[in-house]
């Protein structure tokens, strides 16, 4: 029943097509295809709600997949006797190594004895990454629903090292009481976030850098708040969350090169923080940074000009940049 109805009603998220197509038979991890864009789906269904984790197949293909960036996005459809009620999706993006589990190795009686399987710890997905399509057999609006989906695609276009800090991130932002936090309400979780990624020792300029990244995926939006003293604050909208960050503006151009392939590159963030190369994905550390933080005029913080992005450079950009390197 799920296949079917999926293949007769089931439209792309990642493109305005109304249509997907099933994939071959026995095609591994890929149960659906966009006929236009290509864009992947994995259909998991059940009577039952899905709980804090859904069972998928073998633990050493799912981190093959996760690592050569193939993996699918996730397609949660709950059915009664006569209807669909519930159609989630998650996106691939958010599918990290980090929410994968490893199951227990089958026993040795077992037909398939030593096979591993591995879960999908769903609980671990922030609400941002399950976007509803049909709720209590109500359909949602198509507009709407590809919009979450297109906020959360621009992450795909990071490292995978990257979205799964984005990922972590917002989903300790969502346990926190209120709907507008700081800077320093989001430092209380360094030390959680510190056991999550032993082999970073830069993390509160991590966090800083990921509140960027999530700004500019339309997750975090930041907005002038009262006057220019009190600094900036950002709206919720399509459940996300908001933030209050202070007045000044950190921003440091970084300069890298991988021990590894040696390439050699620029990044301007919020802090002097470690960097995914771009050609091997190995993380780096700057072996040079100019700060370039400073106080935002306020003509760059006026009306529509203090959402994305922020911070905002001024037209000589390039050559003050530049000025800084040479100097």
């Amino acid at each position: 029943m799920s296949e079917s109805w999926m293949t007769s009603n089931g439209y792309c998220l990642a493109c305005e097509s109304d249509r997907i197509l099933p994939t071959r038979a026995n095609t591994r991890a890929r149960d659906f295809e966009c006929e236009s864009c290509g864009h992947p789906y994995e259909l998991k269904s059940g009577l039952k709600p899905f709980g804090k984790k859904i069972v998928n197949g073998a633990f050493s293909s799912m981190i093959g997949r996760i690592e050569d960036e193939s993996v699918s996005s996730f397609l949660l459809l709950r059915y009664s006797s006569f209807n669909i009620t519930d159609l989630v999706a998650i996106h691939r993006s958010l599918v990290t190594r980090e929410i994968i589990q490893e199951r227990k190795p089958l026993s040795p009686s077992a037909m398939r004895a030593g096979w591993v399987g591995c879960n999908i710890l769903l609980s671990c997905i922030p609400p941002e990454g399950r976007i509803p399509l049909i709720r209590n057999g109500v359909a949602l609006p198509k507009r709407r629903s590809r919009a979450l989906f297109s906020a959360i695609e621009s992450l795909g276009k990071k490292s995978a090292s990257s979205r799964s800090w984005s990922r972590s991130l917002l989903t300790c932002l969502h346990r926190l009481p209120v709907t507008t936090f700081t800077l320093k309400d989001a430092y209380s979780f360094e030390d959680e976030l510190s056991l999550l990624y032993p082999e970073n020792n830069t993390v509160r300029p991590k966090i800083r850098q990921q509140l960027q990244v999530l700004r500019d995926a339309g997750l975090v939006v930041f907005e002038k708040r009262g006057n220019l003293q009190s600094g900036l604050s950002s709206k919720r909208y399509w459940g996300g969350v908001v933030m209050t960050v202070d007045l000044k503006i950190d921003w440091f151009l970084n300069r890298y090169r991988c021990e590894y392939c040696f390439h050699a590159w620029d990044d301007a963030w919020s802090s002097m923080c470690d960097d995914a190369c771009p050609v091997c994905d190995t993380t780096m550390t700057p072996f040079k940074c100019v700060d370039l933080s400073r106080v935002p005029n306020e003509v760059e913080l006026d009306g529509a000009k203090c959402y994305l992005p922020l911070p905002l450079w001024p037209p000589d950009a390039a050559r003050y940049i530049q000025s800084k390197w040479e100097g």
